[in-house]
């Protein structure tokens, strides 16, 4: 069904004329009607009406994630205290086309290049794959294999009665156009038809976002719905996101989300101090930072700031800045999802979680560590950027300007045909997203990172964290409380280290007492009753299998080794940083000191 008449007519309907206080004003309701006949005019709508009762639209975009959505949906059958006619979930099943995905780009390696090409054509597949299951799920014919886990999972979701809908974007002749054939694009496709659906029960809903290779806690809809009931000028959120370990890999993987949280912490202590040294602004951990994973709005609200960009990453924190900037938005902890923590190719190779793991990677196996960017890089690109968005709200720009912008000790550090090209296209467009994604715009911040990186050359993380403790600790109040707060952590970690070992040695004890071979049940019983003895509540026993060491990955270790001898070196070289102590590894120390830091610094201690 084509969407122009019908909304028009479902306008009407909203706004009575007969009303005394219509429930939009007139220039919100231009804006709704505008976004919504902008993204739906043309395309094929969800036949299936949306029930009268739905409180959540739940939007999942999709691009070769037959392995894990199922895992997505069964913990969404699994929801408590919610009716199924109160949700809805909507998979958006998206190819980027093909020019798109075979082309390499110019800030792409070869390496990142091979994966995406691989993902792309791996993609083909699952996906339809991804669409026949769907279509099982609402009654169809099988088409698809399934493992005979995935029909017992399939068969619970039936039975659960959860509305399951797909928007096809990956069929041929179905795709999105090539600049919106990216996560962003699917993404805003599914929020304008979520808007959609809402506007014809005359609602002004919630229209959740996450992503296919995400858990959701069985409280996950009630906490939506609950939260935008209790708070009624809330209009978005962030919840809370735990990345959940799925990757067989061994001790690599857990270094790598080590590097991970270093960097996090390293570039928001950055940030703070930059923005205190500048002008003792507020500090930038008040702002609330929009992912993917775990974020939602009121659906009227997602429409007036035009929906979600269109990029190929990065649309989740700029969704979150269009909604911050017409209302309240937050990060609500109760609101909390379990995305895999994996290395994936979906998106951009500068944007997405599982990208950064690649990186993050590749530059460990080479170098022994990660290399990150100085203050003095991230204090004058935050300059330049600053100066650039405020002539771009001045409508300011000029040749002239530019070259003001981004000079650094007299000089331009971009060409003249750069500043001729920008200035042009700055004059084209009133929309900082588009403009940071034309080509041309591209290939220019391409230019400016390789310059930048030659005058100011990234230091490893470990130098970095130790410059900036010493930046930090100048200020000698902070610097006995950061001392005092490092001690406390250096000691807890000690504790978790001699629990953590003590349990792998009491259920080695245990399974190795047992006389005959022991099944998942069996091993999952011995895993639960070493937790207890060594003293792990039940949420630090669920924390700590999160983070992937839990009876299923041992057992698979004790299954292929010959004795406990054997078993014992295998799960602690695996699992190497939970189980070492932070005296013994440098990387780990400085984790330590960063989180101890960032503590101190945001007043969290």
């Amino acid at each position: 069904m084509s969407f122009g008449n019908t909304f028009a007519k479902t306008i009407e309907k909203i706004i009575e004329p007969n009303v005394e206080k219509p429930i939009l004003e007139q220039k919100e309701q231009q804006l709704i009607e505008r976004y919504v006949e902008k993204n739906l005019t043309g395309e094929e709508r969800i036949k299936e009406p949306m029930d009268p009762e739905c409180e959540v639209s739940l939007v999942i975009p999709a691009y070769g994630e037959r392995e894990y959505f199922l895992t997505s949906l069964e913990s969404l059958a699994e929801q408590k205290d919610v009716k199924p006619n109160q949700f809805e979930v909507i998979f958006v099943v998206n190819n980027p086309s093909p020019d798109k995905s075979i082309a390499k780009e110019p800030h792409e390696s070869r390496e990142q290049y091979k994966r995406k090409k691989e993902h792309f054509h791996k993609a083909l597949v699952e996906n339809q794959e991804t669409l026949e299951i769907i279509n099982l799920i609402n009654g169809g014919s099988p088409k698809a294999d399934l493992s005979n886990k995935e029909k017992t999972i399939v068969d619970k979701i039936i039975i659960s009665g959860i509305k399951v809908r797909a928007i096809d974007k990956a069929s041929q002749g179905r795709t999105l156009p090539q600049e919106k054939a990216n996560v962003g694009g699917a993404r805003n496709r599914g929020v304008a038809e979520a808007v959609a659906r809402f506007y014809e029960l005359k609602k002004n809903g919630i229209v959740a976002q996450s992503d296919a290779d995400t858990r959701f806690t069985d409280d996950y809809i009630t906490s939506l719905i609950e939260t935008f009931k209790e708070r009624p000028k809330l209009i978005g959120l962030a919840g809370k996101i735990q990345f959940e370990n799925n990757d067989p890999n061994d001790h690599l993987f857990y270094r790598v989300a080590v590097f991970d949280e270093m960097v996090y912490c390293y570039n928001n202590l950055i940030e703070l101090y930059l923005t205190n040294e500048d002008d003792g602004g507020k500090p930038a951990f008040n702002s609330i930072n929009f992912s993917g994973a775990n974020m939602a709005s009121r659906a009227y609200e997602a429409a007036i700031v035009d929906g979600v960009p269109e990029v190929s990453g990065g649309e989740d924190p700029q969704f979150g800045f269009r909604l911050a900037e017409i209302g309240e938005v937050d990060h609500v902890p109760t609101v909390k999802t379990f995305p895999a923590d994996r290395f994936s190719a979906r998106t951009d190779v500068d944007a997405g979680h599982g990208q950064k793991k690649f990186g993050y990677t590749d530059s460990y196996e080479k170098l022994g560590t990660i290399m990150v960017e100085s203050l003095d890089y991230l204090r004058f690109s935050g300059e330049m950027r600053e100066r650039l968005e405020i002539l771009f709200k001045e409508k300011a720009i000029t040749e002239k300007e530019i070259k003001k912008a981004y000079e650094y000790k007299g000089n331009c550090i971009i060409s003249d045909a750069q500043v001729i090209s920008l200035a042009e296209k700055f004059k084209q467009t009133t929309d900082m997203v588009e403009l940071l994604n034309d080509f041309e715009v591209i290939e220019i911040k391409l230019a400016i990172r390789n310059k930048l990186e030659e005058l100011f050359p990234k230091i490893t993380i470990e130098k970095a964290i130790d410059d900036e403790i010493k930046l930090y600790c100048q200020d000698d109040v902070l610097k006995a409380k950061y001392e005092l707060e490092l001690a406390r952590a250096i000691e807890e970690d000690n504790g978790w280290v001699e629990r953590r070992s003590g349990f792998v040695n009491d259920y080695l004890d245990k399974v190795y007492s047992e006389t005959d071979p022991i099944g998942a049940e069996r091993a999952k019983k011995l895993c639960q009753e070493s937790m207890l003895a060594v003293g792990f509540n039940q949420e630090e026993a669920a924390d700590f299998e999160n983070g992937g060491v839990n009876f299923r990955s041992l057992l698979a270790i004790i299954q292929s080794t010959k004795d406990k001898e054997e078993a014992k070196e295998r799960i602690f070289e695996k699992y190497q940083p939970l189980l070492v102590y932070a005296r013994d590894d440098v990387t780990k120390m400085r984790f330590i000191q960063v989180s101890a830091l960032t503590k101190v610094a945001t007043g969290k201690q």
